[in-house]
């Protein structure tokens, strides 16, 4: 046989072979992650009303598998989330005192696929979507919040996350 009629066949065979994965169907699914969906996350270090800045980045880790209707994980334990802290103030004490604050909002996390995934404070959309930190008793002259605390957090738009490689 001649070097030519080899290279042919060679090149018919990778062409068939290629024809045919293509038609098969593909392994890879997608799941859909819909808006509003709730992740619970953890703050990964302390944060106070009284040494935090405005505009400083957080992380946060989800503490919870979130998975789709099927069962499947579409943002894994242990992803991170960012946010950033949009208000921080101590007390003022005087003829009139104010309280402290401290305020964060969540900007995104990654899908289990790589996908960035959009994160608000709230399960619907709002003006001025953020966490307000308060402890609740008004007589705190410092507002915290550390690694113990666990805060809901919610996907802003919906998605289709590839779930499993292709």
């Amino acid at each position: 046989m001649a070097m030519g009629a080899v290279m042919s066949k060679a090149v018919g065979r990778t062409l068939a072979v290629a024809t045919l994965m293509a038609l098969l169907p593909s392994r890879a699914s997608a799941a859909r992650l819909l808006d509003g969906t709730r992740l619970h996350v953890r703050l990964l270090r302390v944060i106070t009303s009284e040494s935090s800045a405005i505009g400083e980045p957080l992380d946060f880790v989800v503490s919870r598998d979130v998975v789709d209707d099927a069962g499947d994980v579409v943002i894994a334990r242990g992803t991170r989330v960012t946010g950033t802290l949009v208000d921080a103030a101590r007390v003022k004490l005087g003829f009139f005192t104010h309280p402290p604050r401290l305020a964060f909002t969540f900007d995104h996390a990654t899908a289990r696929g790589g996908q960035v995934i959009r994160i608000r404070a709230s399960a619907t959309p709002q003006l001025g979507n953020r966490v307000v930190v308060d402890r609740g008793e008004r007589h705190h002259r410092l507002q915290w919040a550390d690694g113990g605390d666990l805060f809901d957090a919610f996907v802003d738009g919906n998605y289709d996350v590839l779930t499993s490689p292709p």
